[in-house]
């Protein structure tokens, strides 16, 4: 069945929108602080890393997400949001090495991290790995750390946001995020 005329431009009417309104990249301005936005579920890590401009508004550089493999989802919350936290300095340290970095977490325990010695051996050596960074720890609700949340609930219906697979590996991919507002339906 082919749709008419006027669905067809319609629907390529709300693909410019949506298009236009597109969440854009900035370049990272090396040497100022950047802020990394971490979340973690039961199955993925996401990241998004920004900086802030003139006016105090975030302006995001980068996303990155990774799904979790078998064993790691067998682990504890607080072990799953540090790992989300390794996973995001590790994909992000190019940018974010020698500045001052402000992590935002929907998980107020990782200030445990830094400020105490873990019990566990993965948790210790995690923590030996944060040492290097000028780490300051935020608690940010997860309604407020979208851009994080949302990479980690693409595929369990969780979140507000619509994800377009444009590339899958076996343990990452690229999506173009948009919210539900965009749907590209037309009805």
């Amino acid at each position: 069945m082919c749709p008419t005329r006027s669905h067809g431009l319609q629907a390529f009417n709300k693909l410019k929108t949506c298009l236009y309104n597109a969440t854009k990249l900035h370049v990272v301005e090396y040497g100022k602080p950047c802020g990394i936005l971490v979340d973690a579920s039961g199955i993925a890590e996401g990241c998004c890393l920004i900086q802030w401009d003139e006016k105090g508004m975030e302006k995001p550089i980068a996303f990155a997400s990774s799904k979790l493999t078998a064993t790691q989802t067998k682990w504890s919350t607080i072990e799953h949001e540090a790992y989300a936290n390794m996973f995001a300095l590790r994909k992000f340290r190019s940018f974010v090495f020698g500045a001052r970095i402000q992590v935002f977490s929907d998980h107020n325990p990782l200030l445990y991290l830094k400020e105490s010695a873990p019990k566990s051996a993965k948790l210790t050596r995690w923590a030996l790995g944060l040492q290097e960074f000028d780490i300051i720890w935020s608690y940010r609700p997860g309604s407020k750390n979208q851009a994080a949340d949302c990479l980690t609930k693409i595929q369990d219906g969780g979140s507000k946001m619509a994800a377009h697979i444009y590339f899958r590996s076996s343990t990452s991919a690229i999506y173009l995020l948009t919210s539900h507002e965009c749907s590209l339906s037309v009805n």
